[in-house]
This record gives C-alpha cells, sequence and structure tokens, in this order.
C-alpha cells in the first residue's frame, strides 16, 4: 500500500506499524485488526484524496517516532491529553 499511495498516488491509506500503535493507544483500536478493517476504517473516514492520506500518513509517523514510540515520551507528546495510556 505505501506503493499504491506514494509511487502510483492511489488513493490507499498505509496502515503500518505506527499507525496501528498510535490507533491501540489512544483507544481507536484493539490491536488484533485485520489490515483490510483498519485500512477501510480510514478510507470511509476520510475523502479520497491522495495528498491528504499521503499528509496524515506522514504526520502519523513522525509523531509516532517523536513521541509515540514503543516507549513512549508522553511528557512531549502534543495529544497527550486525549490519550487513554497516558500516565
Amino acid at each position: 500500500d505505501d506503493i499504491l499511495l506514494y509511487a502510483f498516488e492511489r488513493p490507499v491509506f498505509v496502515i503500518d506499524t505506527y499507525t496501528r500503535r498510535l490507533l491501540v493507544r489512544h483507544g481507536l483500536a484493539r490491536g488484533d485488526e485485520p489490515y483490510e478493517a483498519l485500512r477501510q476504517g480510514f478510507e470511509r473516514a476520510l475523502p479520497g484524496d491522495v495528498q491528504l492520506f499521503q499528509q496524515y500518513h506522514a504526520l502519523i509517523v513522525v509523531h509516532a517516532k517523536q513521541a509515540c514510540r514503543k516507549k513512549p515520551l508522553c511528557a512531549s507528546c502534543s495529544i497527550a491529553a486525549s490519550c487513554p495510556k497516558f500516565p
């Protein structure tokens, strides 16, 4: 799906480790959902715009690398207030 979205510019939302982690920590997913179910959820909720999908995915990746890491840096998280996992 990365290739479809970024190389072929198809409106396919990418569900990767970063996206799944963010969804689970914010209580929006359990973590065991099939890839397709999560992808379709994003695609139903957002306008089917390639640039929007690319931007959303890029922002999720940046956030996951900077704050919502495997060992999260919750104190520096800009969306910690909406996170049920926030201590």
